[in-house]
């Protein structure tokens, strides 16, 4: 008879671990939004998760496209994989962007705020292979992501059997895989 499936918390606790742990391959995910009833997938960095409060948090340029998107619709999925866990995370999430986001800025590293200071919006044609860049700027480009989880799909892949859950804060269950 199998065990009970893994608890939200239990992998809330996981993911937070994995943040906090350089070149973990959880740190990367894909973001989903849709833009015009159609979807669109890129990778982001993950960077904080809140467990009390199911809040992930994405940093981002606020002139990128998927900004526009969440805005128009905040429900978001996010897929994360590792291959040395052979597990993968599925969040379904509601995002919010939050501007003016100074306090977490002060944070960053001057490198880390590079990523922000190109004058050219993010996805835009440049004239030549080098985005010029403005850093006197890159703090009003700068926002963060909240994705607020609403559940959770966990799958492991084993070749004694792949198993699969959906967890929320009030339930788990295992699923087909």
């Amino acid at each position: 008879m199998r065990n009970n499936p893994p608890s939200f918390n239990a992998l809330c606790n996981d993911l937070e671990q994995a943040l906090q742990t350089r070149g973990d391959a959880w740190r990367i995910a894909s973001l989903a939004t849709l833009s015009n009833n159609r979807p669109e997938l890129r990778s982001v960095i993950l960077r904080t998760l809140d467990i009390d409060k199911h809040l992930l948090t994405i940093y981002t340029d606020r002139r990128s496209e998927k900004v526009n998107q969440l805005i128009k619709n905040p429900e978001c999925a996010l897929l994360c994989w590792c291959p040395i866990r052979q597990q993968q995370l599925r969040l379904s999430c509601i995002a919010t962007i939050k501007f003016e986001q100074n306090n977490v800025w002060l944070t960053l590293s001057a490198n880390q705020r590079k990523d922000y200071a190109t004058i050219i919006a993010p996805g835009r044609p440049l004239q030549n292979e080098n985005a010029d860049m403005e850093i006197g700027f890159s703090a009003q480009n700068f926002c963060v992501i909240e994705c607020n989880i609403n559940h959770i799909e966990w799958l492991r892949i084993n070749s004694d059997g792949h198993l699969r859950a959906r967890v929320s804060p009030e339930e788990s269950q295992w699923i087909c895989p």
